[in-house]
C-alpha cells in the first residue's frame, strides 16, 4: 500500500452517520449534530482518521465503492491505494470500472490473461473513442489489477446504446437496441431525478429534452448496477471494488442503492474524494480530502492525422508544432516512433504518454515507399 507520505491525502474525515464509525467519532457524534444544509460544517481535524485506518474498517463490506473526478490524479491515487488495501486483505476481490463498455469485456480477460499487450487491449475497446480520458490517470489501476490477478469488470453500457436514448430516450429506441437495455430500471426515486435535473439545468441550449437527459443517466447506473450483480451472484466469494464517477455514487441513489436492490443483504460502503460539493452526512459513508493535482498536457506531435486502415496519415501541421520546420510532409505516414511500430492512434498515444512537451523523438514516416526518420521536438 501506498503510505500517507507518498500520496497527497491530507486527511480523512467520517461524515457523522456513516456505518463504519471509530469509537472516538461515534462518542462525538452523540454530543453534535451535522448541520442542516446550508450551515457552516466544521470538521475537527484531530479527530480525523488516516488513510490505513479507513481502509482498515473495509474488512467486511462485500462492495466498496470510490467516487472520482476523471481528471483528477489525487482521486486516482485514492482509489490506487484502497484498491491495494483491499487486495492485501487477502479475500477474493473483483474490480469494477466505468471506464469500459460492456461489450468488450472479453478484450479486458484477454489482457489480464496476458494474450494482449496494453495497446492492443486500448484498441480494440476502443478506449480513447469511447471514454477519452487520458490513459495515464487510470494505467496504474489497471497495471496493478494485472500484476496481482484482480478480474476487472466492465461495468458501463456501450455509447451507442445511450447515444440513442439520448436521441429517442428509452421510449423510443428499436427492438434490437432495447434488448441492450438492463432489465430493471427504477424511476421511483424522486431525489434521484430532482438531482439530475439540476445538472440538466447546468447544460442551457441541451439538444433533447429532460426525459432523455433522465433516460441516459438511469441507463448508464442501472447497467452499471446489474453488471456488478451479475458478477458477484456469478462469484459468491468474491468482494469488489467499484470506482466510478462521484456522481454515479454521491448520495447512494446512482449505482449503490441499485445495486442492493438487486442483492437485498448486500453490505457496502461509499468513500467519495472532495470534490467540493457540500459534504452533508447523506453524500456518502467516507468523505476523503485530497491535494488537488491534474496531469501535464499530454505530449503531442503537433499534427493532424487521417486514422484509417491502420494508418496515420498527416493531413496538417498545428501552429505549435515543428514537424514542418524538421522536414515532414502532408501526406506522410508515421510508422515508427523512437524504433517502435506505430499503426494505430492508440499506440501513438502510449507511447508519447512515455514523454513530456519538449523531448525530442525520432520519428519515422513512409513518404512514396521510403521510410525516412526525422528528430522532431514534442509540444
Amino acid at each position: 500500500m501506498l503510505s500517507k507520505h507518498t500520496i497527497p491525502l491530507l486527511f480523512v474525515s467520517l461524515l457523522l452517520g456513516g456505518c463504519y464509525q471509530s469509537a472516538e467519532i461515534r462518542d462525538l457524534a452523540k454530543t453534535t449534530h451535522p448541520p442542516t444544509p446550508g450551515e457552516p460544517l466544521v470538521l475537527n481535524l484531530k479527530r480525523a482518521e488516516s488513510l490505513d485506518q479507513l481502509i482498515d474498517t473495509l474488512k467486511d463490506p462485500r462492495v466498496v465503492f470510490v467516487g472520482e473526478s476523471h481528471n483528477r490524479v489525487d482521486h486516482h491515487a485514492l482509489q490506487l491505494a484502497v484498491l491495494k488495501g483491499l487486495a492485501k486483505q487477502g479475500k477474493p476481490l473483483a474490480l469494477g470500472v466505468e471506464w469500459f463498455q460492456r461489450p468488450y469485456q472479453r478484450v479486458l480477460d484477454d489482457y489480464l490473461a496476458g494474450k494482449i499487450d496494453t495497446a492492443t487491449m486500448l484498441e480494440r475497446s476502443g478506449y480513447y473513442d469511447r471514454w477519452r480520458f487520458d490513459y495515464r490517470l487510470y494505467q496504474p489501476i489497471i497495471q496493478f489489477a494485472r500484476q496481482q490477478h484482480i478480474p476487472i469488470v466492465a461495468l458501463n453500457a456501450e455509447k451507442e446504446l445511450t447515444g440513442e436514448v439520448g436521441k429517442k430516450s428509452i421510449d423510443g429506441l428499436s427492438t434490437r437496441l432495447a434488448k441492450r437495455l438492463p432489465s430493471e430500471i427504477d424511476r421511483g426515486d424522486k431525489a434521484y431525478e430532482e438531482r439530475i435535473h439540476d445538472t440538466y439545468k447546468q447544460h442551457p441550449g441541451a439538444k433533447h429534452p429532460f426525459k432523455n437527459f433522465l433516460d441516459v443517466q438511469l441507463t448508464w447506473d442501472e447497467t452499471m448496477a446489474e453488471s456488478a450483480a451479475n458478477y458477484l451472484r456469478a462469484h459468491p466469494d468474491s468482494r469488489m471494488l467499484i470506482l466510478a464517477g462521484s456522481g454515479h455514487i454521491a448520495w447512494k441513489n446512482g449505482i449503490p442503492n441499485r445495486l442492493s436492490r438487486r442483492l437485498p443483504s448486500l453490505n457496502s460502503v461509499t468513500i467519495l474524494a472532495d470534490d467540493g460539493r457540500y459534504p452533508t452526512p447523506e453524500v456518502a459513508d467516507y468523505l476523503v480530502f485530497t491535494q488537488s493535482k491534474t496531469l501535464p498536457p499530454p505530449a503531442k506531435i503537433g499534427v493532424f492525422l487521417k486514422t484509417e486502415d491502420n494508418r496515420l496519415e498527416i493531413l496538417e501541421f498545428s501552429k505549435k508544432g515543428h514537424g514542418k520546420d524538421a522536414g515532414m510532409k502532408a501526406g506522410d505516414i508515421i510508422v515508427a516512433v523512437e524504433g517502435k511500430p506505430v499503426h494505430t492512434l492508440s499506440r501513438l498515444k502510449l507511447l508519447l504518454s512515455k514523454h513530456k512537451a519538449g523531448d525530442r523523438v525520432r520519428v519515422t514516416v513512409e513518404r512514396d515507399g521510403r521510410q525516412r526518420v526525422f528528430d522532431l521536438k514534442l509540444v
